[in-house]
């Protein structure tokens, strides 16, 4: 079922790295002019339901979790998240080597020392190493799952908590996303999405952090509100007021969100139809499958694994001269950026072998919700040239 969305799309890819953005329409023009009526953009702006509690109602019910907590940014999500279990300085934290640095840069903001963990393809991480890390001494771990897909952490998290460990799963490219139908974010302590503007939902910024815990919950909420005990009104006296950020969603914000909400169905039915039909033909192809890898997927992309780097730059090259966007996710670990090369002996000395492999040959085809037929043929067509070139060795 075709829909109208507001605008022509003018990209220079048929299938630019955007998804919720894509099906902006009326609802989310009328959701916005409905904050601009009341004059209220300020989610505390008086003691009246705002569109972020809704929001973080309808989130919670989604999820079947106790607690929500809305920030303008899936980075000042995280960072909330750490400062609730109480990481502080010099803690060591645990971080997926093979992430957008926000993952790190939330841990360093807290003068704490993010440790890089080498990557797997199931787990996210390497389940040996964590045992070797967790022994060493770390407050937390922050595991990020995959550009839609949910890693099985279970075994990690086993072994967090049953050394007194933390979990943060940093779940912002994973919004949805299922392992053995359990949803990315619940299965640690708490789980953080983004909703920046090539999430599968957006406000152009915004994040969330949910979890069952109500400490970490009321001390993530304070932190991101000047830090401030807030009962109608902030106050800093109380025990449970903190030294904290200006780190609120708004309600416009929240407006936008509410209204994409309403199509998360749509959006995932749309990508999941484009993605099988990829899959059909990879299976004709006769192109591998990473078996191991994560369980599920939300139909945001199709990751390949090209041959070596030399590959996957030629892979890129070819997809650009048919207008069809082919991207490495991320082109380094983020230890091996110079802003943490300047810092510690430990990111000079780090060589995480599989981390920058997959740096080097991993590649995201993505699928917006707005592919149309003719559209997604022209991507079998660049997908069996990149197969004739012998570019690829498998896919997840």
């Amino acid at each position: 079922m075709e829909k109208n969305f507001i605008g022509d799309i003018q990209e220079q890819y048929i299938n630019p790295n955007e998804f919720g953005g894509l099906v902006y329409d009326e609802n989310e023009l009328l959701a916005i002019e409905d904050v601009i009526k009341n004059k209220k953009i300020f989610r505390y702006a008086d003691e009246s339901e705002t569109s972020v509690d809704l929001f973080e109602k309808q989130v919670g019910e989604l999820f079947r979790v106790k607690y929500v907590n809305g920030f303008n940014s899936g980075t000042s999500a995280l960072r909330a998240a750490l400062f609730s279990i109480g990481v502080c300085e010099n803690d060591r934290v645990l971080v997926s080597s093979y992430t957008f640095i926000a993952s790190a840069a939330s841990v360093s903001s807290l003068h704490a020392i993010p440790i890089p963990m080498e990557f797997n393809i199931k787990y996210g991480m390497d389940i040996e190493q964590v045992r070797e890390e967790i022994e060493k001494g770390c407050k937390a771990i922050v595991i990020v799952h995959l550009q839609g897909r949910a890693f099985d952490i279970r075994e990690i998290v086993k072994l967090a908590h049953e050394k007194g460990v933390y979990v943060i799963e940093d779940a912002c490219q994973a919004f949805r996303a299922t392992c053995d139908d359990i949803y990315a974010g619940t299965t640690g302590d708490i789980g953080v999405f983004s909703f920046q503007q090539n999430k599968l939902l957006t406000s152009g910024e915004g994040g969330i952090f949910i979890t069952d815990h109500r400490e970490f919950y009321e001390i993530g909420r304070n932190f991101s509100d000047q830090g401030a005990s807030r009962n109608a009104y902030p106050t800093w006296d109380e025990t449970n007021a903190v030294i904290g950020d200006n780190s609120r969603m708004s309600n416009i914000q929240g407006s936008i969100l509410l209204a994409q909400l309403q199509k998360l169905n749509y959006i995932i039915e749309r990508q999941k139809h484009v993605h099988n039909i990829i899959v059909d033909k990879l299976k004709e192809l006769n192109i591998s499958r990473y078996t191991e890898a994560c369980s599920t997927n939300i139909g945001i992309n199709i990751l390949f694994l090209a041959k070596d780097k030399e590959s996957a730059d030629r892979a890129i090259t070819c997809c650009e001269e048919h207008n069809v966007l082919l991207k490495r996710i991320w082109n380094k670990p983020w230890y091996k950026y110079a802003v943490y090369q300047r810092q510690l002996p430990i990111y000079r000395n780090t060589n995480l072998k599989q981390a920058q492999e997959i740096s080097d040959c991993l590649l995201a085809l993505p699928i917006p919700p707005i592919l149309k037929d003719e559209q997604t043929e022209q991507l079998l067509n660049v997908i069996e040239k990149l197969v004739e070139l012998d570019y690829l060795r498998g896919w997840f």
